[in-house]
């Protein structure tokens, strides 16, 4: 019983070393994620601005019935 209760604690103070943990790194905004996908999209359009015909470049990609 004594191991039981010793076991319990044990695993309490790891939840509450984890929970800490977890409070001192800073979330993820919103305005940060917005600002990374505004960064990829930027870059896809330039790749895209360089192709010749963009549309055909990108059809080229889609997997068709079953490839």
């Amino acid at each position: 019983m004594q191991h039981q209760e010793e076991h319990r604690r044990h695993e309490d103070s790891r939840e509450e070393d984890a929970s800490a943990e977890a409070g001192d790194q800073p979330a993820v905004t919103d305005s940060k994620v917005s600002s990374d996908a505004a960064e990829v999209l930027d870059d896809i359009d330039d790749v895209l601005n360089e192709i010749e015909n963009p549309q055909e470049w990108v059809a080229g990609f889609v997997q068709k019935g079953g490839q």
